[in-house]
């Protein structure tokens, strides 16, 4: 049942980076959405609409990452900042790609992430060489062939990066909203990648979730579902310009 109208979908287009913090989203999707009112569902929406999309591959959230390999070491944990230099980064949300870098660029298969996985790379009679497989298990990406070549073997990993996203969470005797990495109180101040560069689709992604969970504003949710979809889309258009700018090279073993 509709109890309130949606300001009409010419507000929700714009450029991707007006606003930018955190209290500036918030306000302006409850001025669009004419409910006063509601500030905890608005931010709880706009974290479940950032945490919706934060695997889905952006300009603004993809990294790379390389480190050099160890003779006879076949399991790497995540980077500490402190003694541990090689192994994966600790800012990773997902693996797009990854690579041996030795001689030419060879990419790495998958194996899997079990583990099973981590069984088949072990096998009895161990195997040592250049790596061509990994598997993510236990904190730790495994390879196989085992390096033992030269120290100077490195890898590079391609992935998506955690650009830092606000939590809603328990303190021992309420809940509150704090802001990344370091569990600071939440300021309306407060910006990341998303409300710079992608703030649109987050901003009808949060106000499709208010619609169709907290309002039962079906009318409003398809709407904002649509437009959630236009934004998208604009951004793919972006990211596929970028990436075929600069195609990828990498022999496929």
């Amino acid at each position: 049942m509709t109890t309130g109208q949606e300001i009409t979908l010419t507000s929700v287009t714009g450029a991707a980076g007006s606003g930018g913090a955190w209290g500036s989203m918030r306000e302006r999707i409850e001025q669009e959405i004419h409910r006063p009112g509601g500030t905890n569902q608005i931010q709880i929406a706009m974290i479940t609409a950032m945490n919706w999309y934060k695997h889905e591959p952006f300009w603004f959230n993809e990294a790379t990452h390389t480190f050099t390999l160890t003779n006879d070491q076949q399991s790497y944990p995540q980077e500490d900042g402190g003694a541990n230099t090689a192994g994966w980064p600790v800012d990773i949300e997902r693996i797009v790609d990854t690579y041996v870098l030795v001689g030419n660029e060879r990419w790495l298969k998958m194996a899997g992430a079990s583990i099973d996985d981590v069984r088949w790379l072990t096998p009895t009679d161990e195997v040592v060489g250049v790596p061509s497989y990994y598997a993510w298990f236990d904190e730790k990406i495994w390879l196989t062939p085992i390096p033992n070549a030269s120290t100077s073997t490195q890898i590079r990993i391609d992935y998506i990066q955690d650009v830092g996203i606000p939590t809603y969470s328990w303190t021992g005797s309420a809940w509150a909203f704090y802001a990344p990495p370091a569990f600071a109180p939440l300021a309306d101040d407060f910006s990341n990648r998303w409300l710079a560069e992608a703030e649109v689709l987050i901003r009808t992604r949060a106000k499709y979730d208010l619609y169709l969970n907290y309002y039962d504003d079906q009318e409003n949710a398809e709407a904002m579902y649509g437009a959630s979809l236009e934004a998208m889309g604009q951004l793919r258009s972006r990211v596929n310009a970028r990436t075929a700018e600069t195609p990828r090279q990498a022999t496929r073993i």
